[in-house]
């Protein structure tokens, strides 16, 4: 094995390592903003989520509360009408900033 001098060593030079890290710059903001906005929108889901259950808890405590029956809905199969006596439950909580809300809305036949 021959050793070779120092300037017969081909390498890279500064401006190859410049540029090739300009290169990965580029790339790199090009795809920041959608991981960004991938992870804002998983946070935004998840505030999201936790706000439906707290609103279906406080829907499912205040039927077991709930007795009269204010409300009546009708229920039409072909010809035949039913009414069905009961109460709506209806409830609604901000889940971000901007005021968004989840509203949830049901009717509670009478026992």
């Amino acid at each position: 094995m021959k050793v070779q001098p120092l300037r017969e060593v081909k390498g890279m030079s500064i401006v190859e390592i410049l540029v090739s890290f300009f290169i990965l710059v580029i790339i790199a903001v090009a795809i920041l903003p959608s991981l960004v906005f991938g992870y804002k929108q998983v946070y935004d889901s998840g505030k999201k989520s936790a706000v439906v259950y707290s609103v279906q808890e406080e829907i499912e405590k205040e039927i077991v509360l709930t007795s009269d029956g204010t409300a009546t809905i009708e229920i039409q199969f072909g010809t035949a009408i039913f009414s069905v006596k009961g109460s709506i439950i209806e409830k609604e909580e901000v889940y971000d900033a901007q005021g968004n809300k989840t509203k949830a809305k049901v009717f509670v036949p009478k026992k």
